[in-house]
């Protein structure tokens, strides 16, 4: 009975089975998921795509053991670059919904440091060494000499790869090992320390090449500035401005034009008579003393002199005027007075406002054109512009020290000006700038984790600030973002990429801040300290230029660099 029951039970699935159509087809075979491979062998430094099949839908990759073993790259829907870091086992994962798939790695050992003998810090030499630290990978350099010798070769190579570079990145060696014999030491630049070098010239030269871009146009829109307020300052001192005939007139002692008084009454403007200016000589006319006399009585001037000289009180005087004349009515009896040039005057004030007559026998004609030296009086204008100019430059900030480094490679410049453009990446930027290399957020550094900034979040985009590798390839991409101390400790890392070594880390409790300093060298070879300080306070967001009474070293220099 129960053999029975269980073939009729065997027979009732079969059918059942058949009924449904579950049924196996090469079609449901190619869409089974599964990964490319389960197993991959690999060196350290080198790498292996791996993919997962028979689907589209994006996988979750990560690593599940072994993490100092392998590290992943482009990480895609269906695919992820695995590269293999030092010797060992792990695992890889991919996650689909609640399905994981598991690929085991090998790493069998890592690729051996490329070495490079030195025994020269020649150009040739130094390009060898760029180029294999531009890779990014750990290199030895075995150079020639026992430690002391050997150590001065170095210097002199690293001094050589910053001049090749272009930038004066020298090479990095925060974390080398150096192992010595008798006749060779050799220096390991670790993959770090040979990516902050390559990350650190492309850094350079990221900042170089934009502030040239921004200063080009900032000093541009300032030429521009500075040729409209010359011209119009030069307006104001043109020949014939009452500026011009003020000046003149101080210089020379001659008045530039004059408006003589006929009668009460004004008639008409005198040329100059000068063989600098006007020498054509003034239209002379017939005037007359008094309206009550008749024009026919009254007596003629001399015609086509070109000016008079006289003397009051042992000083001379000259004009260039056209002259009204009045009778001496103490003098006149009768109509032949008239005639007689004796009998009239000029009246004329000196400087002191003291009114005098000059009697016509006192006053000398000049028939031959007056020397007048120009010279002084276009130096005193010209040196007037030039004060007014540079009144203006004060006034607007006008800074021309941008210049040499648009008509200067960098490299030629001295330390100071090298520094002094480099700290300008680091600055008060705007959160979303262009320009900007680095944004600073501001606030207590306890309260900046997380991307909270105060009431401010990290805008999309930005990393947390960094120092070393990681604040170089953020500030590069332009998504560095930073409080007080992270500012300072990239600016000291800037400061090693050139193999500065005389640095200070300030920090101030009591104003809630802090800041770098530089020892740095002008071209003159002085040596002062350069101070790279903005940021917050407890008052909140500004410069704090009182923060350098807390270290005398860090004072402002910035005529320092010219």
């Amino acid at each position: 009975m129960r053999k029975k029951n269980l073939v009729t039970a065997v027979l009732v699935a079969s059918m059942l089975v058949g009924s449904l159509g579950v049924t196996s087809t090469p079609a449901d075979a190619k869409s089974k998921i599964k990964l490319s491979t389960t197993r991959v062998s690999l060196n350290g430094g080198a790498s292996k795509t791996i993919k997962i099949k028979g689907t589209k839908k994006k996988v979750k990759w990560s690593v599940v053991s072994g993490k100092k073993n392998i590290k992943l790259k482009n990480k895609k829907k269906t695919s992820v670059k695995i590269v293999g870091v030092k010797r060992g086992t792990a695992k890889v994962q991919a996650k689909l919904g609640k399905k994981k798939y598991i690929c085991r790695v090998t790493v069998r050992k890592s690729t051996p440091a490329k070495t490079i003998t030195i025994t020269t810090a020649d150009t040739q030499t130094a390009e060898v060494v760029h180029n294999a630290l531009n890779t990014g990978k750990a290199v030895n350099l075995k150079v020639k000499g026992s430690k002391s010798s050997a150590g001065n070769l170095m210097s002199q190579l690293s001094k050589a790869v910053g001049k090749y570079n272009g930038y004066g990145v020298v090479i990095q060696r925060s974390s080398s090992k150096r192992t010595a014999t008798s006749t060779y030491t050799t220096y390991s630049i670790s993959s770090y320390d040979a990516q902050l070098y390559k990350y650190g010239v492309l850094l350079t030269a990221d900042i170089v090449n934009n502030l040239k871009w921004w200063y080009s146009q900032e000093l541009s829109e300032r030429k521009k500035s500075l040729q409209n307020e010359e011209t119009s300052i030069k307006s104001k001192y043109a020949v014939g401005s009452d500026n011009y005939k003020t000046i003149f007139k101080e210089i020379t002692g001659i008045p530039y034009d004059n408006t003589v008084s006929v009668n009460g009454g004004y008639a008409y403007s005198a040329d100059l008579n000068y063989k600098d200016g006007q020498t054509a000589k003034p239209k002379q006319q017939t005037l007359y003393y008094d309206s009550r006399i008749k024009l026919d009585n009254t007596w003629s001037l001399p015609q086509d002199y070109y000016y008079i000289t006289f003397t009051i009180n042992g000083k001379q005087y000259t004009s260039t005027s056209e002259l009204g004349w009045e009778l001496d009515r103490t003098k006149y009896n009768e109509e032949s007075d008239l005639d007689n040039p004796d009998n009239y005057f000029l009246h004329h004030t000196t400087e002191d406002g003291v009114e005098s007559r000059v009697y016509y026998k006192d006053v000398t004609f000049h028939y031959e054109p007056l020397t007048v030296d120009t010279a002084k009086v276009e130096s005193t204008i010209n040196s007037k512009i030039q004060s007014e100019l540079e009144a203006y430059k004060t006034s607007v900030r006008y800074d021309d020290s941008v210049e040499p480094i648009l008509t200067t490679p960098f490299l030629e410049l001295s330390q100071a000006y090298q520094m002094y453009y480099i700290c300008q990446a680091f600055g008060e930027g705007e959160v979303n700038g262009k320009e900007d290399w680095t944004a600073y957020a501001y606030g207590k550094a306890a309260s900046m984790r997380g991307g909270k900034y105060r009431g401010m979040k990290n805008p999309k985009g930005r990393v947390d600030a960094g120092d070393g590798l990681s604040g170089a390839k953020a500030m590069l991409n332009h998504k560095w973002m930073g409080v007080c101390q992270d500012y300072t400790r990239m600016e000291i890392t800037m400061y090693n990429l050139f193999g500065i070594k005389n640095t200070a880390y300030i920090s101030c409790k009591g104003c809630d801040h802090s800041w770098s300093a530089v020892m740095v060298v002008n071209s003159r070879g002085e040596r002062a300290w350069l101070k790279n300080d903005s940021g917050s306070t407890k008052s909140g967001y500004k410069t704090v230029p009182y923060c350098s009474k807390h270290d005398s070293k860090a004072e402002r220099i910035d005529n320092f660099v010219n």
